[in-house]
């Protein structure tokens, strides 16, 4: 007996409303595995989605949680920190190679959200094992890196 994986995709259409509709139940998740939102993001997310991030930044279950994530752009990033969302840690990347979609960890959901061309789309698989290994990864290489 197993855990069957469960995927999700969501079309551009539905994209936002449906980042809107589960930053809940990812924050629930996000806190009861390890409190941290991994993973990382392109920039372009923050360029098409910016008003979702400052929503998200301005709900109480924000609070909750540590998002540690790696980025690609640091423009972005400074005018980002300017707002002050102080438990919202971004780390440059610092590599040749690229970073061309987003990936969170949310707990046992990982979703990644594709922002760089169009149409834009997001998927999420609900797995708490590959999550876990997922958490483990980034855990790791954000304490090893600057």
């Amino acid at each position: 007996r197993y855990d069957v994986p469960r995927l999700t995709f969501i079309d551009e259409d539905e994209l936002a409303k449906h980042m809107y509709c589960m930053a809940e139940r990812w924050t629930n998740d996000i806190v009861a595995t390890d409190g941290i939102w991994h993973g990382f993001q392109d920039h372009s997310f923050v360029e098409h989605y910016e008003e979702w991030v400052d929503w998200y930044w301005h709900q109480p279950m924000s609070q909750k949680i540590v998002l540690n994530l790696f980025t690609n752009e640091t423009d972005i990033e400074k005018r980002m920190h300017q707002k002050k969302y102080l438990r919202r840690q971004m780390k440059h990347w610092g590599r040749e190679e690229e970073i061309a979609s987003t990936l969170w960890i949310n707990g046992n959901h990982i979703v990644v959200i594709v922002t760089r061309t169009r149409p834009h789309y997001l998927y999420e698989i609900h797995d708490k094992f590959l999550a876990a290994n997922l958490r483990e990864t980034f855990a790791r290489l954000w304490g090893a890196s600057k």
